[in-house]
């Protein structure tokens, strides 16, 4: 019932969305919608735009830019220009709930770099895939300075295969 009900809505908002914005993209999710309206358990556009608003309000807990906004790791995480950059990178992105995770469930090492900040190493999921995770968190500023998961060997972490 749901599902009927989603895809009623979506149909309207997408078909709202079109008068408003003229679009070939906003007409494929109206084609979209009519399509997943006739066939059953086929979830209309709402779902790709459901997944894209969580995305964004993930995105609201980043401090942009090196703004030190956030004073905690519980309030959000501050990020460095460049690590921004990659949180903006569907490629590279990760869940903030992920980085905190890997920062609060581990102890840091010395950064190898030489800096004040920790390095956290740990294993997380990505579109069903395993791989190593490295952090390197400045807790004196509450910031992401360097982020990155990989399959290949990182820090303490065996390649993952």
């Amino acid at each position: 019932m749901f599902e009927i009900i989603a895809d009623v809505a979506s149909v309207g908002y997408s078909t709202y969305q079109l008068l408003k914005n003229p679009s070939w993209i906003n007409a494929g999710y109206l084609l979209w919608d009519v399509g997943a309206s006739a066939l059953p358990f086929i979830p209309g556009s709402y779902a790709s735009k459901v997944g894209k608003a969580t995305r964004h309000m993930d995105l609201q807990l980043v401090a942009r830019a090196g703004k030190s906004v956030f004073k905690n790791i519980d309030e959000g995480l501050n990020f460095t220009n460049t690590t921004a950059k990659h949180m903006d990178n569907v490629k590279r992105y990760i869940p903030v709930e992920t980085l905190r995770d890997a920062i609060k469930s581990t102890k840091g090492v010395t950064d190898p770099r030489g800096t004040d900040a920790l390095m956290h190493y740990t294993t997380m999921f990505k579109n069903g895939k395993k791989y190593n995770l490295e952090v390197l968190y400045d807790k004196a500023t509450n910031t992401i300075m360097h982020f990155k998961y990989t399959q290949k060997s990182i820090g303490p972490l065996d390649a993952i295969k």
